[in-house]
């Protein structure tokens, strides 16, 4: 990074003995620091009578003010001093020594000038001194932190990863001022134990490979420069703190913290990053539970199309579910923030409406997580009411019963999130597994056990429309419920961003294949329920519902 540089030219008489420096040379991007000539009055306006005291006082001063600013002696690059009666008071070069020194033996030793003087503007006073110091720029626009621990997320194991993890903060610095005005972008990446030379090289060439769109995007040249090579680039072509992207390599206890929330303005979130790509995959899958859905809500398209509305509506929802998973996928890729919809819209919408419509947005995800967790519910309790009416048919379920059933499943819910969380991975993994293998059971043994099977064009091309007051397009429309209800929370993964490794990748991923795999499921489990069905009017009025 930028540093103070002090010039001793060989060929000149060497002041280090004397510890002070010729000159200094301050890299940008600095902040330049002037203070005022300080004399020897303390807070009660006293003046302490000998010399010595009056420039520890003043030196005292200086470190307060240079601390308030952000800066210390080691940033001081010019020492200038006005001394009354200098022949009696030689002594201000050790007390100079003595404030520079920073630990030890160690003495920071930037140009100095001791001017004597007849007297100075506040009587009693006998010393005057004035620094001008560099500090370190604090306005940064990114920093990327990549922290490792596994031996197959370290850099330079896979140096994919730390690629990733650019690319990732020159996109989301490209949408943050004052980025957007800027003619250069630095992407800094600061050497760590586990990151060779080679390593960052075979990145820099991904990078440039894979980042033309991104220039010619916002036509500007990207940098990726090492910690030795900045001070290089940065002494032939000034830059500022804001065209500069950090993007560090560190090893920490396990975690692996991603860089765009601080970035964003977000809190980091301190939860264990223990989801994988199959966790999170498990996740979205048994939210869904794309072909359980349309168990569970089949009565709504056979009463509104009868099988046509099942299968053919099916095919639509699944199109049109995929193009939003894409979008969200994009999204979340270049903003892994477990917020999802309303983060993207709070980013992406103009400054002045963006905070009504990022409300808008969560307010309305809040209301349809309400309502998908209360139709999953009392799906499962109906399920159970259900599984008893099969074994016992002469049972008569109340309303009642059933809403207590609904409700102990709602307080089992809030236990294991309560206390169980940490099984959750295994859990939505044993979940996955068993909703597959139940898929596959179910789907092949009920059509190969059923007495009788629908012909194929009662299935694709009998439209049976059971709410005759409904036109058949209306009703078509209506039986879309069923294959919607089968990908509701879709977005699950999204909001399981800061709770797994590499999100960037995984979120997008995951998104898909909940739509994929289960529209995948859910089309043949379906395909296979309508060839079962030989009476629509006994599956309407059954008592199952």
């Amino acid at each position: 990074m930028s540093k103070i540089t002090f010039v001793n030219p060989p060929t000149l008489f060497d002041p280090t003995g004397h510890n002070y420096s010729h000159a200094s040379v301050t890299d940008s991007p600095k902040r330049i620091i002037h203070t005022a000539g300080q004399v020897a009055i303390d807070q009660n306006g006293q003046i302490p009578s000998t010399f010595e005291a009056q420039a520890r006082l003043i030196f005292s001063n200086i470190k307060t003010i240079l601390a308030e600013a952000g800066a210390s002696v080691k940033d001081i690059t010019m020492i200038t001093g006005f001394v009354v009666d200098y022949s009696s008071n030689t002594v201000i070069f050790e007390l100079i020594k003595e404030f520079l020194t920073i630990s030890g033996t160690e003495v920071h030793k930037p140009p100095q000038a001791v001017i004597p003087v007849a007297e100075l503007a506040i009587p009693g006073c006998k010393l005057e001194i004035l620094v001008v110091a560099a500090a370190p720029a604090n306005d940064t626009v990114a920093v990327a932190q990549v922290m490792a621990k596994r031996s197959d997320l370290r850099p330079d194991k896979n140096p994919k990863y730390l690629l990733a993890q650019i690319k990732s903060a020159v996109h989301l610095s490209m949408f943050l001022p004052p980025l957007a005005t800027t003619t250069n972008v630095i992407c800094l990446v600061q050497k760590s134990e586990f990151l060779a030379s080679a390593v960052f090289y075979n990145c820099k060439t991904l990078l440039q490979q894979q980042s033309q769109a991104l220039q010619q995007t916002f036509n500007r040249p990207l940098y990726i420069l090492t910690e030795a090579m900045m001070d290089f680039e940065l002494g032939k072509k000034p830059l500022t703190p804001e065209e500069i992207i950090s993007v560090q390599t560190t090893r920490d206890n396990g975690t692996l913290e991603v860089p765009t929330l601080a970035a964003l303005g977000l809190e980091e979130s301190h939860v264990k990053r223990n989801f994988n790509m199959l966790s999170i995959l498990a996740l979205g899958f048994n939210i869904c539970a794309s072909w359980v859905g349309i168990a569970a809500s089949i009565a709504f398209a056979i009463a509104a199309g009868g099988t046509v509305s099942l299968l053919y509506g099916l095919l639509v929802v699944v199109f049109f579910n995929m193009c939003i998973a894409l979008s969200l996928a994009e999204l979340a890729s270049v903003y892994p923030t477990a917020g999802g919809q309303y983060h993207f819209v709070s980013i992406l919408s103009p400054k002045a409406y963006a905070r009504a419509f990022s409300y808008t947005c969560g307010f309305s995800g809040v209301a349809a997580w309400i309502a998908i967790s209360s139709a999953v519910t009392i799906a499962v309790s109906h399920g159970i009411v259900t599984i008893v009416l099969r074994w016992h048919p002469d049972f008569s379920p109340t309303h009642w019963q059933e809403f207590l059933m609904y409700q102990a499943i709602n307080i089992y819910s809030f236990l294991h999130n309560l206390f169980l969380s940490k099984r959750n991975p295994l859990l939505y993994d044993f979940g996955f597994a068993l909703s597959l293998s139940a898929f596959i059971v179910i789907t092949i043994c009920c059509p190969a056990v059923a007495k009788e099977h629908a012909s194929s064009s009662a299935v694709w091309t009998n439209f049976v429309n059971s709410a005759a007051s409904w036109p058949d397009g209306v009703s078509f429309f209506i039986g879309l419920t069923t294959p919607q209800f089968m990908l509701l929370g879709l977005d699950g993964a999204l909001h399981m961003a800061e709770e797994c490794l590499e999100p960037e990748k995984v979120v997008p991923k995951a998104l898909i294949a909940t739509v994929g795999v289960g529209g995948v499921t859910a089309f043949l489990f379906a395909i296979s329920m309508s060839y079962c069905l030989t009476d629509l009017e006994l599956v309407l009025n059954s008592p199952t519902g």
